[in-house]
């Protein structure tokens, strides 16, 4: 399996931030023939709120899709480690 994904956030107010992701991703059988593996791409939109300054934490809701579906997510806290 091999995977990548990235996000960006934009603060538009001191709680409140939108955001976008994307992600790409194939898994084969053999290391070494990714030639015969599906690649699926995926990205979204993403509305979060600070609920917690002194920890940092963040609620959100986001809106995700891919060539074959869509999804919704409610989030609490994050996936990616804080600085």
């Amino acid at each position: 399996m091999i995977e990548a994904e990235t996000e960006l956030r934009w603060q538009v107010h001191p709680r409140w931030g939108i955001l976008g992701f994307a992600g790409i991703g194939a898994v084969s059988n053999d290391f070494g023939k990714w030639s015969s593996s599906e690649t699926i791409a995926t990205g979204g939109v993403g509305l979060r709120y600070l609920i917690s300054r002194r920890h940092g934490m963040h609620a959100g809701i986001d809106l995700a899709f891919s060539e074959e579906s869509e999804a919704i997510y409610i989030q609490f806290g994050s996936a990616w480690m804080r600085p």
